[in-house]
């Protein structure tokens, strides 16, 4: 009986922990097509365990979606893996892992990536490659980390693009934040001269560190802004006359 009952135990505990793949079996690309994942179905808290994305192009979220996820790992070794958000929802209830082993790419364009039960890690082993294209929408989550195991390796990647896009990290992390800005590992709008990171503490979000990023045309209304249905003026200021 004892030994019926453990069996039972490990099997359950073995399905509970099981990660599910991404295979884009049907070629659409969409992360709400279940037989684009190894068991058929769409990854499903605590039950699947982590997705793992590790193939390029990986799927996209489009607006008007919302998915729930134990865990997200981007690239084993040997392997790409990329995540596009369009809009829509995205709940990660452990961690995220931009660039897990291998080399890992997330374009956040628009909607929400939520990571409340974990940490989100660009480029977090060694050998590891991972990059944030924030060009929308927001991100965010309770803490955040850059090249984790540095020290294993030097020659690990992790960097972030601050576009058009927020992130919002739960607490006082403009230390550790400002030091990533200070490596270069974090910058605004790839790099391009005149565009410069805001970086602030219980300001815009009571409580919480918020990382956004201006443009150097300083456009009006400004990028994610929201404006009342009328005659609105858009301006900007190009770097040079035209």
């Amino acid at each position: 009986i004892y030994l019926v009952v453990l069996v039972l135990v490990l099997v359950l505990a073995g399905n509970a922990s099981a990660d599910v793949s991404w295979n884009n079996s049907t070629g659409d690309g969409r992360w709400g097509t279940g037989a684009n994942w190894s068991t058929g179905e769409i990854p499903r808290v605590n039950v699947d365990g982590y997705a793992r994305i590790f193939l390029d192009p990986g799927p996209t979220i489009y607006a008007g979606e919302s998915f729930e996820v134990d865990g997200i790992h981007l690239a084993n070794t040997g392997t790409g893996g990329t995540l596009t958000m369009r809009g829509g929802e995205l709940f990660v209830r452990g961690g995220f892992n931009c660039g897990w082993r291998g080399q890992g790419t997330l374009n956040l364009h628009d909607g929400t990536i939520t990571v409340d039960g974990g940490t989100f890690k660009i480029a977090r082993d060694p050998g590891s490659v991972g990059h944030v294209n924030l060009n929308g929408g927001v991100l965010q989550g309770s803490a955040m980390n850059i090249r984790e195991k540095l020290a294993q390796d030097p020659d690990i990647i992790g960097t972030m693009s601050v576009n058009g896009g927020v992130m919002i990290m739960d607490g006082d992390d403009t230390e550790q934040i400002q030091g990533y800005i200070d490596s270069g590992w974090i910058y605004a709008y790839g790099g391009v001269e005149g565009a410069a990171l805001k970086l602030e503490y219980n300001e815009e979000n009571p409580g919480q560190t918020t990382l956004s990023a201006t443009h150097p045309f300083n456009p009006s209304p400004a990028n994610r802004s929201i404006v009342p249905p009328g005659a609105v003026e858009l301006s900007w200021t190009p770097a040079d006359p035209c």
